[in-house]
């Protein structure tokens, strides 16, 4: 069954709003996933169309890690196990983790309950917020590391 929401979007011209209306109802005959885009020329865009159908489900590769690992610009959750000791995770470098105005995302979630670390790196030593290194020491406690071509940030 497929389920309409309402969405109260406020747009400044008359044609954002046409377009919008024009957009979604495509976007919703067609089963589309994906965002609406503004763009410059003041229309609206279905974008990043990630699967059709009218029960669609977007998966993301997790991995759970118990010594140092290197990430690629595939990997998206990592479950950090220090149980045996700090562990250390090396994001790919911030230049090859960004992609015409698009930064990769990496959450890195620390599971186990000792007082050992999880420290995120990056490779080829950009900054994290400033820092050569992102420690986790909670356990449950999650970061989300994004790139913007030249150092990471948190989200």
């Amino acid at each position: 069954m497929l389920k309409r929401i309402a969405i109260l979007i406020l747009l400044s011209t008359a044609a954002q709003a046409d377009s919008f209306s024009s957009s979604l109802d495509r976007a919703l005959s067609n089963n589309e996933a994906g965002y609406l885009k503004l763009n410059s020329d003041n229309s609206v865009t279905v974008e990043a169309v990630v699967s059709s159908g009218p029960a669609s489900v977007i998966a993301t590769e997790i991995t759970t890690v118990t010594t140092n690992t290197t990430l690629t610009t595939s990997s998206q959750t990592v479950l950090c196990d220090a149980t045996s000791g700090a562990v250390t995770i090396t994001l790919p470098s911030a230049a090859s983790a960004y992609s015409s105005g698009n930064g990769s995302v990496f959450d890195v979630k620390k599971i186990d309950s000792t007082v050992n670390a999880c420290n995120v790196v990056v490779s080829g030593g950009a900054l994290i917020d400033g820092s050569a290194t992102s420690s986790i020491t909670l356990q449950y406690a999650a970061r989300s590391y994004q790139s913007n071509g030249t150092q990471y940030w948190h989200k």
